[in-house]
């Protein structure tokens, strides 16, 4: 549903922006170890760029983590036991 650019405003919250970017850039890393998808990727990372660029995340906020915003991606594998 983040990837949906209709069903969100741009005058969206600065966290909601966060995730949104966040969820775009997580996306492009996917994707990257997809086959054939080195396309979308670079499509789903020039979004995120797309959206600090164009102003839609405050500047107090571009280039911070998604972490900030309460949304963190990971994966059990991420830690080491």
């Amino acid at each position: 549903e983040l990837l949906d650019d209709d069903r969100y405003e741009t005058m969206a919250g600065p966290l909601a922006l966060l995730e949104r970017r966040e969820v775009y850039r997580t996306y492009a890393a996917l994707m990257d170890n997809w086959d054939r998808r080195s396309r979308d990727a670079d499509k789903m990372r020039e979004k995120a760029k797309e959206m600090e660029d164009m102003n839609m995340v405050v500047d107090g906020w571009k280039g911070k983590p998604g972490i900030y915003s309460g949304l963190w991606m990971f994966t059990l594998g991420d830690f080491k036991y």
